[in-house]
C-alpha cells in the first residue's frame, strides 16, 4: 500500500492532494497514468499567445491578481473568458 502525496500543476496553479489514502501499487499506477494523460490533454488544448499591453495595465492585473491569490496570467485568462462569455450572450 502507498500513500498519495502529489502536487498537480494546472494553468500555473499548483494543487496539492492533502488527502491521504492507502492505495495498492496497481491503483497508484492507474491514477498516475490518468493524471499524466489529463495533463497532456490540458497542455495540448492551450496555445501560447503574445500580446503587447501598456505596462500600467499589466501592473493593474498583477495587483488585483495578488489580492485574489492568483498568478496574474491566470487572472488575465479568467478576465478574458468572462468578457468573451458576456459578449457571446449579447451577440
Amino acid at each position: 500500500m502507498k500513500k498519495i502525496d502529489r502536487k498537480i500543476k494546472i494553468d500555473n496553479l499548483e494543487i496539492e492532494d492533502l488527502g491521504f489514502e492507502e492505495l495498492s501499487e496497481e491503483e497508484d499506477e492507474l491514477i498516475t497514468k490518468m493524471i499524466d494523460e489529463a495533463e497532456k490533454e490540458i497542455e495540448s488544448k492551450t496555445k501560447p499567445l503574445t500580446i503587447r499591453m501598456p505596462l500600467s495595465q499589466i501592473e493593474r492585473f498583477k495587483k488585483i491578481a495578488a489580492k485574489k491569490g492568483l498568478p496574474y496570467q491566470t487572472y488575465i485568462k479568467s478576465i478574458l473568458k468572462q468578457a468573451l462569455d458576456k459578449e457571446e450572450d449579447i451577440a
